[in-house]
């Protein structure tokens, strides 16, 4: 398997008492600025609002929503990211959901479902299969028996980007059928626009897998002499 380290480009300001250059309250903005990024990556917690639940169709939620039924059933119903549908509110309400904390989209953000998407068209799909996107996260499997190739510099060069990561089988081995090959998906729960389309470019036009089939081949021996 490839190996990608990433380095998180996080600036965090000096106090104060440190620089006396910084005020309080520059220090108290750059700060509150520091913790909204943090948060934002770790699922959007500084952009949340609470709307009611009859509300929330086309909404992304901010966190878990667990269903508990003695006896029987006891996980999360829906996932944070999940977008609400028509269908769910009934059952959201069952839960005794009435309120619900929702992602507030803002503009040039990418839910990470479409984000997803958006990387698997870098990969290319030939021969093989992927996976519905579930949670942010879509996987690649063979459809055959074959070589598995990757482009490993575009690779590198499209996961050295912010916030994304395409994790991949070693390229140049040989797969079978049903083998996992990759995996896709954005690090936090929404993305900017921007961060995406440097990716994009940092793939290139042609795709970043490929996997080609084993063909058999018909030889025969002629003989001649004694």
């Amino acid at each position: 398997y490839h190996t990608v380290f990433v380095v998180l480009r996080q600036e965090y300001p000096i106090r104060p008492t440190e620089n006396p250059t910084i005020s309080d309250s520059g220090f108290e903005l750059a700060h509150a600025e520091m913790i909204k990024y943090r948060k934002r990556r770790a699922g959007g917690i500084s952009d949340r609002k609470l709307i009611r639940t009859e509300d929330a169709v086309g909404q992304v939620l901010c966190h878990d929503m667990t269903q508990i039924i003695k006896d029987k059933y006891k996980d999360a119903r829906f996932r944070k990211g999940h977008v609400v549908t028509e269908a769910d509110i009934p059952l959201l309400l069952s839960m005794g959901k009435e309120h619900l904390y929702v992602w507030e989209m803002m503009p040039g953000m990418v839910h990470e479902n479409d984000a997803a998407e958006r990387l698997l068209a870098l990969c290319g799909q030939e021969n093989m299969t992927r996976t519905e996107v579930k949670e942010g996260k879509i996987e690649l499997r063979a459809a055959c028996s074959g070589v598995f190739l990757v482009d490993s510099a575009r690779l590198i060069a499209v996961n050295s980007q912010d916030e994304v990561m395409i994790a991949t089988r070693k390229g140049g081995t040989a797969v079978h059928k049903g083998d996992k090959l990759a995996g896709m998906r954005v690090i936090p729960l929404v993305i900017e626009e921007e961060k995406l389309c440097k990716a994009e470019q940092a793939a290139g036009s042609a795709p970043l897998l490929t996997l080609r089939p084993f063909v058999r081949k018909t030889a025969c021996i002629v003989a001649t002499g004694s």
